[in-house]
């Protein structure tokens, strides 16, 4: 690393230790449903009252549950109480999540708002695979999975929306090097702090990355392989090349050439779908 991009890596590195640095809250909507749901006598009613209430995430709610991820009858609901069934309530608290970190990337620099669409894609496509590489490993929970590869690169965000300046003043190399450098701690740190659990935290701070650290985790597995599928498919490779294939990630989970062809073409046959489902 060159001596500029080290002054400029501390630079950065005192700003987010900064003790006024303000990570990014979840909407008020977001933290009633979350009180709402720690408490154990709460009603799906309880819950339909607080979204009814605010239009941007009832519409988006009501588009999850109608979409073919969630509605397997074909018929389309507008009742907020049995959007939320559909979906589930163990899973509407993650997917309300999922959502709020895309509702506070509002970015006005023309470049950084270009990559936060990019890196948006890319979660998407990675939380389907994900998804269907948990369901085929039997290695984690498949829903959870999803959401824990929506949020894996959420530190992204923050690094965009926290130090735009700073990452505009380099050049792309030397900006690609410094989210990677910085985004899996503060992804982490994002994550704590929405009160997630710590297997999304987990996979927020070690995706990505072999070391003897690394928790043995499926659903962080699941992520990586995931993640690799994503990468092999922009490259424009079908399956995995040897060298992702022979991944410990890959291994661990003992995933057959067969099995990744077919992710691949689930993924891309979903992948409009997921971005209308999850516009914001």
């Amino acid at each position: 690393m060159s001596t500029d991009i080290e002054q400029v890596a501390a630079e950065i590195r005192t700003i987010l230790n900064e003790e006024g640095f303000k990570l990014p809250s979840l909407p008020d909507t977001v933290i009633k449903v979350q009180q709402l749901m720690a408490k154990e006598d709460y009603s799906v009613g309880e819950v339909s009252d607080i979204l009814v209430r605010d239009s941007a995430f009832a519409t988006v709610v009501l588009r999850l549950a109608n979409s073919a991820r969630f509605n397997n009858t074909g018929r389309e609901i507008r009742n907020m109480t049995m959007a939320i069934q559909r979906v589930g309530t163990a899973s509407i608290l993650k997917l309300l999540i999922s959502v709020a970190s895309r509702l506070f990337c509002d970015i006005k620099q023309p470049a950084l708002r270009e990559i936060m669409a990019h890196n948006h894609d890319h979660s998407l496509l990675v939380s389907a695979a994900a998804e269907q590489v948990a369901h085929i490993s039997q290695s984690a929970n498949p829903a959870d999975t999803f959401m824990a590869g929506l949020l894996h690169d959420q530190g992204k965000d923050v690094l965009m929306i926290a130090i735009p300046d700073a990452l505009l003043a380099t050049g792309i190399p030397e900006r690609g090097r410094l989210v990677t450098m910085f985004h899996r701690e503060m992804g982490a740190r994002l994550l704590h702090h929405w009160r997630l659990p710590e297997e999304f935290v987990l996979v927020a701070q070690h995706h990505g990355i072999e070391s003897p650290d690394r928790p043995r985790l499926g659903i962080l597995d699941c992520v990586d392989v995931a993640d690799a599928i994503v990468h092999n498919m922009a490259d424009g490779e079908e399956g995995m090349n040897d060298e992702r294939a022979a991944s410990p990630p890959v291994q661990r989970l003992r995933l057959s050439h067969t099995q990744i062809t077919g992710i691949v073409m689930d993924i891309e046959d979903r992948f409009e779908e997921l971005k209308q489902a999850f516009a914001t």
